[in-house]
């Protein structure tokens, strides 16, 4: 696992904090240097793939073998290519191995974007708005931004998107539209991530968006898998990819994106993504269901159904994969692709940043530098008097910094092997 790691004085995680973590001269003649008596692990991301030293044709030969004695199945998903970003609730947004910057900035803003998009111009009045930790106003444009940013703190979860924009640099063909793809939900008191149906049951309750999803238990939709793989891995388009993989899938399921690869990327498609999972791996817990059941979509019920690993668990798969495919489709009418503009009438100019248009930010910017400080005060005029996290690093003024001196690694394995994974009241000295 990776993870970010940050010093904090202070335990009220409802508040910003400035962290110092970049050269600043002292207000101060006679300074007291501020001690680091605490670490705390604030995100973690998913590893690479670990298939680097297997052939192409060990792999499919593992995965056909573990189908045909009924002890796993694949998952295929869609290949987005941009730039990571990080959440684990409030202002705590991360980019690979750094923060408060362009990427974080540019992804917090599309966020609280779709998260208005969704939610904001909608009046569904069966929705709870009560949490474990406070009650959201649903007068606000931002309610289940709230909402959901207090659901990750109290249960310390981190969400790893993929950033998928025209103005953080081209990874491949420029999208139509910028926008983000939920890829995996990591659990920080237990350092596990979630599974895909419980990365797909999470995404739906708070309408984030998730992958396109589809399932192959059956030997005989597996082969037609890999020989759609061997066809068109050179000339795929997404459209004709898309509609075969629908074809040849078990049950012809799809759980629908929010974001679907031909409106918001267009017709280049980078590739698809096959994993396979044990039934074992997948036989997922419930829930806490401290929110009352879904709150995606109004009157269903969200709440994981119970695998198992015997030989009716292809069978119990793919009725878990046809709620969820259900439940994608009624959120796309909620809010179809074509939706696009901010409409919330409480958009105020407080909140400008809900209406932005980054890519016109990006053409009005002379250079990278200027663009970054154009984002930064965009998210410092929204967020007002409730202030924004900063992050600078003070060095000591008599003697070596504490970056310079401390055993950074050692601290870090203090972190991961504390109790309770390096949070809440946890201390390394």
């Amino acid at each position: 696992e990776s993870g970010i790691l940050r010093d904090d004085n202070n335990n009220d995680d409802d508040e910003p904090h400035d962290t110092k973590m970049k050269n600043t001269s002292l207000p101060s003649p006679s300074p007291s240097p501020r001690l680091i008596d605490k670490m705390r692990l604030e995100a973690i991301f998913h590893p690479k793939f670990e298939n680097e030293n297997q052939s192409d044709q060990q792999i499919r030969n593992d995965m056909i073998s573990s189908i045909s004695s009924s002890l796993g199945y694949l998952e295929v998903t869609l290949k987005h290519s941009g730039s990571l970003l990080l959440w684990s609730g409030g202002q705590r947004y991360y980019s690979k191995n750094s923060t408060c910057n362009k990427f974080t900035g540019v992804g917090e803003i599309l966020l609280r974007q779709h998260f208005v998009r969704s939610w904001g111009c909608h009046e569904d009045t069966n929705i709870t708005t009560t949490t474990t930790t406070t009650t959201t106003d649903i007068n606000d444009d931002e309610w289940m931004y709230t909402k959901c940013s207090n659901y990750l703190q109290t249960h310390r979860l981190t969400l790893s998107f993929e950033v998928v924009s025209a103005v953080l640099g081209h990874h491949g063909d420029i999208p139509h539209q910028d926008y983000m793809i939920l890829l995996a939900v990591a659990d920080r008191t237990t350092g596990t991530f979630f599974t895909t149906h419980q990365i797909l049951e999470f995404a739906q309750r708070f309408r984030l968006p998730h992958n396109d999803t589809w399932l192959f238990t059956s030997v005989q939709s597996v082969t037609s898998l890999f020989e759609l793989y061997d066809s068109s891995r050179e000339t795929g388009l997404a459209d004709s990819v898309i509609e075969t993989l629908k074809g040849c899938a078990d049950g012809g399921q799809h759980v629908e994106s929010m974001y679907p690869h031909c409106v918001v990327q267009g017709n280049i498609l980078e590739g698809i993504v096959i994993r396979h999972v044990s039934y074992a791996e997948d036989d997922d817990d419930d829930d806490d269901g401290d929110d009352g059941g879904a709150v995606g979509v109004v009157g269903k019920d969200s709440s994981p159904s119970t695998t198992s690993s015997s030989s009716g668990a292809a069978e119990d798969h793919l009725k878990r994969m046809s709620k969820l495919c259900s439940q994608s489709r009624e959120i796309l009418k909620l809010v179809p692709p074509t939706q696009t503009k901010i409409t919330s009438p409480m958009a105020t100019a407080k909140k400008e940043l809900l209406r932005i248009n980054l890519r016109e930010v990006f053409r009005n910017s002379p250079d990278d530098v200027s663009f970054a400080l154009a984002i930064e005060s965009i998210l410092d005029t929204a967020d007002g008097k409730r202030g924004r996290r900063r992050t600078t690093v003070v060095s000591k003024v008599n003697g070596p910094s504490f970056l310079q001196t401390a055993d950074i690694p050692q601290i870090a394995s203090s972190v991961l092997l504390s109790r309770g994974g390096g949070g809440g009241g946890d201390e390394v000295v």
